[in-house]
């Protein structure tokens, strides 16, 4: 059984690395045009703010999984054939996408204002759009 100092030693690990990619994941994001304009009175941010955090708590949350999956200390979870650390893995993984495709269906929100009817190529653009904008190099 693990004790509370490698629990703390993942969290750790899982919160070094997301704070680590969070300032990356912002800077792609106001690349790419993934922000949220501040149009209402409900809104704090007076600037556009980017709204897929969610990126980089995902990577930070695999990351510190993987180190877990590799330290002797949680052995007799991850090696038992346990299926808890695979379901876990899961859920966090259908957590992220719906979170993503949620920012993204404003994208899609826009489009189907300025059109009667929205096709599959419509959707297609959105995705690819999304996914071609992103450079092959990131400048630090």
């Amino acid at each position: 059984m693990p004790d509370t100092g490698a629990y703390l030693l993942v969290g750790a690990i899982a919160a070094a690395v997301t704070f680590a990619t969070t300032p990356v994941i912002a800077a792609i994001a106001r690349r790419v045009g993934w922000v949220v304009e501040p149009e209402a009175e409900r809104h704090v941010h007076k600037v556009a703010t980017p709204d897929v955090g969610g990126i980089a708590m995902f990577i930070g949350f695999v990351v510190a999984f993987l180190v877990a999956r590799e330290m002797d200390t949680f052995a007799s979870l991850f090696r038992s054939g346990d299926s808890e650390p695979r379901g876990v893995l899961i859920a966090a993984t259908l957590m992220f996408l719906v979170g993503f495709v949620d920012d993204i269906y404003e994208r899609f929100l826009k489009v189907a204002d300025k059109k009667k009817q929205v096709y599959d190529e419509d959707l297609e653009i959105i995705m690819r759009e999304a996914t071609d904008t992103m450079p092959e190099t990131w400048p630090l």
